[in-house]
């Protein structure tokens, strides 16, 4: 069960799509992930819509990083499902998810 506490802002795709125009793939947004460190913490800001295809990608920004890490979400209002999860999962695990 999603803890939607801690997801205010973020919205479900599948929940609004029969609301949404169908739309080219050219005009729909795409995912923006841009890092930030220092010697304690990584930050991963996410801008756009993050998808279940975006999260290899994100993975991978994620692993190997020896210090802690906290995903940024205040460029991101549109989610599906499968990133809700793995957000939720990431919090679990220890990841700080900020502007949630």
């Amino acid at each position: 069960m999603l803890q939607r506490k801690h997801f205010r802002k973020l919205r479900l795709v599948s929940s609004l799509q029969f609301l949404l125009p169908s739309t080219s793939q050219k005009s729909q947004m795409t995912l923006k992930i841009e890092t930030d460190s220092d010697r304690q913490k990584k930050i991963i800001r996410l801008s756009g819509r993050p998808r279940s295809e975006h999260l290899d990608e994100l993975k991978t920004q994620m692993d190997g990083d020896q210090s802690r890490i906290a995903v940024d979400l205040d460029g991101v209002r549109l989610v599906d499902v499968e990133a809700v999860r793995f957000l939720n999962t990431c919090e679990k695990s220890g990841t700080e998810l900020l502007h949630c």
